[in-house]
């Protein structure tokens, strides 16, 4: 299966109901390996002590991400889920960090130097609850949403002449560090500015 030709028009939807877990579009990064659950129109992606990447990295986009989380953030809990380029450490990186009890969205320079770190208050709403973690990354700034709910926005205006959004190409990596399921269901991704 080509899955890169299939997002030449700017916009892709990742449905594990048609790939399941692709191994032309993801990379295991740590862990045993990721599998799908459930089948037909149900099916999920599940991470359990997994980490993927995905192959084709992308600049700018407009992503939404169906998440299912299975506990609220507690101690000792590592998920995240964004842009980020897994060897490159925070370099550029853009997304959703639950990292012990603290659920933020978080923004890095191209050289891998914070720009914006939002803490959250976990809603109960989304635990064990597919929930949908939108993220708009464009060349002004990046914003965050839960459902339709805008919880964090970072824009050029009022940083420091050294810092910039972050403008690398990367892929979708997602991450569940904890020994138990997180399901990830569609993804999908508009206005990408431009992917190798």
């Amino acid at each position: 299966m080509d899955t890169h030709s299939a997002h030449n028009n700017g916009n892709f939807t990742y449905d594990p109901a048609i790939y399941g877990l692709s191994l032309a579009y993801w990379v295991q990064v740590t862990g045993t390996g990721a599998t799908t659950t459930g089948t037909g129109i149900t099916t999920k992606v599940r991470l359990n002590a997994d980490r993927i990447a995905s192959m084709v990295c992308y600049r700018y986009a407009d992503a939404s991400f169906y998440v299912n989380v299975p506990v609220a953030p507690t101690a000792s809990d590592v998920r995240s889920w964004g842009f980020r380029i897994p060897g490159g450490d925070n370099y550029g990186r853009v997304g959703f960090d639950i990292t012990d009890t603290d659920f933020k969205c978080v923004v890095y320079d191209n050289n891998g130097t914070l720009l914006d770190s939002e803490t959250i208050a976990w809603d109960a709403a989304w635990t064990a609850t597919e929930t949908k973690y939108r993220i708009v990354w464009y060349k002004g700034g990046v914003e965050f949403y839960i459902g339709t709910t805008r919880v964090a926005k970072l824009q050029m205006a009022g940083l420091a002449a050294n810092t910039a959004v972050p403008s690398l190409p990367m892929p979708i990596d997602i991450n569940n560090a904890n020994a138990d399921n997180m399901d990830i269901g569609v993804i999908i991704l508009k206005d990408i500015s431009s992917w190798n």
